[in-house]
């Protein structure tokens, strides 16, 4: 969680650009971001 450690991490270039942010469900996480990612490319 970038946002509990150095001040310096908490200002992310990608967030302005980023359709949603998932975090704190650890390696889940990522299996449900490739999913997000799927489907937004699906549907485009």
């Amino acid at each position: 969680n970038p946002n509990a450690r150095e001040p310096w991490r908490h200002t992310s270039v990608v967030a302005p650009v980023a359709t949603g942010s998932i975090t704190g469900l650890g390696m889940h996480g990522y299996e449900l971001a490739v999913q997000a990612v799927v489907r937004r490319l699906a549907a485009a």
